[in-house]
C-alpha cells in the first residue's frame, strides 16, 4: 500500500512522481506548487524579445496545435532562408498541454534558438499509445517540412513527454528508412480491435538510416519501460493492455550507432522507478555505442527538476545548454 495515499498500491506509487517530493510536501502541495511556477514561466517566455509567437493547426483534434517561438527573427525567415548562426531548432513534445514545458523554454529562447512546442490529445481506451506516437510523429515530420532549411535539430520531452520523444523519432527514422529503401509510404498497419484502432509499428530488421536533420533526444525525467502500467491508476483508465505497454516501451535496439546524442536527466528524489529506468535506458544505449549522458541531478524531484530550468544557475540549465550547444556545431 501507498503511504502517501491508501488508495494507491505500492505499484501505483512507484509512478506517481507527486508521492515523491524533495521538501516533504504532499501530492496535492507539490502539484500547487509546480501549476504555479508554470504560470510565472509562461509569462516571462512570452516576455522574452525578439520573438514571434505562432500557432499552427496540425491536425482535425482541437489540441493539435503547434506553438512556435523564434528566438532571432520572425518564422517566415527562418524558414525560407538559412541562419548559420542560429541553425537549430528544438521540438520539446508536452504532455497533452503545449505550456506545460515553458521552463524547458526559457533559456533555449534566451540563447537565441528557435522552439516548437507540440501539443496533443491524450491517450485513451479508445486511442492507445500507438495511435498517439503516430500522430506525434506526423506532426514533427509536418514541422521539418515547415522549415526545410533548418539543418539541426533536438527533440526533447519531461515525463511522458520524454518517452513520446523517443518512440516518435525512432518511429520516424523508420518511416524514412522505407521511404527511402522504395518500400510502401507507410508501414503502419491500422488493425480494429473491440472499438479501437491499434498502429503497429513495424520496424526493419537493419540498421535504419540516419536523419541528418535530428540530432539529438533530451530526456527529462521520463519513464520509458511501462510494462508494469497496464495494471496502475495510470494504465487502467486509458485502456493499456500488456500488449500496449510491451509495444509502446522504448528500447535501445530502436536506434543505431552514430544516430544521434541522448541527453538524459532525472533527479536524485524522483520515483524509484524514473531513477531506474534512467539508468538502465542509458547503460543499454551505451551498450549499443550510442552517445548518452546521463546525469542524476542531486536534491531534485520530478517537479523540481523541470520548474529548475528557469534559473540559469541551475546545474539542469547549463547541462541542456550545453548539449544544445554542441548539437549546434
Amino acid at each position: 500500500m501507498c503511504e502517501h495515499d491508501p488508495s494507491f498500491t505500492e505499484t501505483d506509487c512507484l509512478y506517481s512522481p507527486s508521492h515523491w517530493s524533495v521538501d516533504g510536501k504532499t501530492p496535492k502541495e507539490v502539484i500547487d506548487r509546480f501549476i504555479a511556477v508554470l504560470f510565472a514561466s509562461q509569462a516571462r517566455v512570452k516576455s522574452i524579445t525578439p520573438s514571434v509567437w505562432r500557432t499552427i493547426s496540425m491536425g482535425a483534434e482541437e489540441s493539435s496545435y503547434l506553438s512556435l517561438k523564434d528566438g532571432i527573427s520572425s518564422l517566415e525567415d527562418s524558414s525560407t532562408k538559412k541562419t548559420p548562426a542560429h541553425d537549430r531548432l528544438r521540438i520539446p513534445p508536452t504532455e497533452g498541454s503545449r505550456s506545460d514545458v515553458a521552463p524547458l523554454l526559457e533559456p533555449l529562447l534566451e540563447d537565441r534558438i528557435t522552439v516548437a512546442s507540440v501539443g496533443y490529445k491524450l491517450a485513451s481506451p479508445n486511442r492507445p499509445l500507438s495511435a498517439l506516437v503516430y500522430d506525434v510523429a506526423g506532426y514533427i515530420e509536418k514541422i521539418l517540412s515547415l522549415f526545410p532549411n533548418t539543418g539541426r535539430i533536438v527533440v526533447g520531452g519531461h515525463s511522458a513527454g520524454a518517452h513520446l520523444a523517443f518512440k516518435c523519432i525512432s518511429h520516424l527514422q523508420y518511416i524514412r528508412a522505407c521511404r527511402l529503401a522504395h518500400l510502401e509510404k507507410s508501414r503502419n498497419f491500422k488493425i480494429a480491435q473491440k472499438g479501437r484502432t491499434y498502429y503497429h509499428l513495424h520496424r526493419l530488421p537493419c540498421a535504419l538510416i540516419k536523419s541528418p536533420r535530428i540530432t539529438g533526444l533530451a530526456l527529462v525525467a521520463g519513464i520509458f519501460d511501462l510494462t508494469e502500467l497496464s495494471e496502475t491508476v495510470i494504465g487502467m483508465p486509458i485502456g493499456m493492455t500488456a500488449a500496449d505497454a510491451a509495444e509502446s516501451s522504448c528500447r535501445a535496439e530502436e536506434y543505431s550507432e552514430g544516430e544521434l546524442e541522448v541527453l538524459i536527466l532525472v533527479g536524485e528524489c524522483d520515483t524509484p522507478r524514473f531513477r531506474s529506468q534512467a539508468a538502465d535506458l542509458h547503460e543499454q544505449l551505451r551498450a549499443r555505442k550510442i552517445k548518452s549522458q546521463r546525469v542524476e541531478l542531486p536534491n531534485e524531484d520530478h517537479y523540481s527538476l523541470i520548474e529548475g530550468f528557469a534559473q540559469e544557475t541551475r546545474k539542469q540549465t547549463k547541462l541542456l545548454r550545453k548539449f544544445c550547444s554542441i548539437q549546434s556545431l
